[in-house]
């Protein structure tokens, strides 16, 4: 989840993050 976290950036890094958490 990091990874696409720091692919991402900073701000649509977590909303993507939170995103999976929330699936998982």
């Amino acid at each position: 989840r990091l990874d696409r976290n720091q692919l991402g950036g900073s701000v649509p890094g977590s909303l993507n993050n939170l995103s999976s958490i929330l699936m998982l």
